[in-house]
């Protein structure tokens, strides 16, 4: 029986958390001979939870998408270069739940995800969608922070 994955989730929201998790999980892949499977949620409203299908979306679900689909084609091409890309998708709805769902449709066997290490008011306010993605996913997940002293630019 082999250890260690053989497809990898990494779920990216174009961060430079998610790109080092992203470098992270392709180092994984490199080492274990695995495939990588990129995937962005774009958290848009779900439509049956708007009334009565009136209230406008006040995201242009279109553009949206088009955008995140070159962002994550710019990340696609940085995964294919190592001969690792599996698969590439841009999801409509909640991170965390796309996140699962991607990994079961991928038959992901670890998801590697970026955080942000809220912590305090900002974690009770925010949430973490990582810590919610950890306690769900029936596969290893693995959260990666920055390292000490880098900060995000973006």
């Amino acid at each position: 029986m082999p250890h260690g994955p053989t497809r990898i989730l990494v779920a990216t929201d174009f961060s430079a958390h998610a790109q080092n998790a992203l470098d992270y999980a392709m180092s994984i892949a490199r080492s274990q001979g695995a495939a990588l499977v990129l995937v962005h949620a774009l958290e848009a409203p779900d439509p049956l939870t708007m009334v009565g299908g009136s209230i406008k979306p006040m995201l242009d679900l279109g553009a949206a998408t088009a955008k995140a689909e070159e962002l994550l084609q710019a990340e696609a091409a940085r995964v294919q270069a190592g001969q690792m890309l599996a698969a590439s998708e841009v999801r409509r709805y909640r991170a965390e739940q796309e996140i699962l769902s991607a990994a079961r449709d991928h038959a992901a066997d670890l998801v590697v995800l970026g955080t942000r290490g809220h912590r305090g008011v900002q974690r009770f306010m925010l949430g973490s969608v990582s810590e919610r993605v950890a306690r769900a996913c029936p596969v290893p997940v693995l959260i990666i922070p920055l390292p000490a002293g880098a900060e995000e630019g973006v």
